[in-house]
């Protein structure tokens, strides 16, 4: 969770957290990574076209959660 010093570094910045952070918010405040992501995923389908790259993001990670769940 590295924060940015101006609107460059932000825009070149991950969207979403790093698996370590990921896990160590998870643990911390307690929230459904499955609901987090599918909610993600969800959002950016409403958003449509300029976030395809996101939307494959999520969908995979949502996979993976799932997988992990099993």
């Amino acid at each position: 969770m590295n924060g940015s010093n101006n609107l460059e570094q932000d825009i070149a910045s991950p969207m979403e957290f790093c698996p370590i952070c990921i896990r160590k918010l998870q643990s911390n405040i307690g929230f459904d990574l499955v609901k987090r992501y599918e909610g993600l995923a969800d959002c950016f389908k409403e958003l449509g076209g300029k976030f395809l790259d996101d939307i494959k993001w999520y969908e995979k990670a949502l996979a993976l959660a799932k997988e992990r769940e099993a």
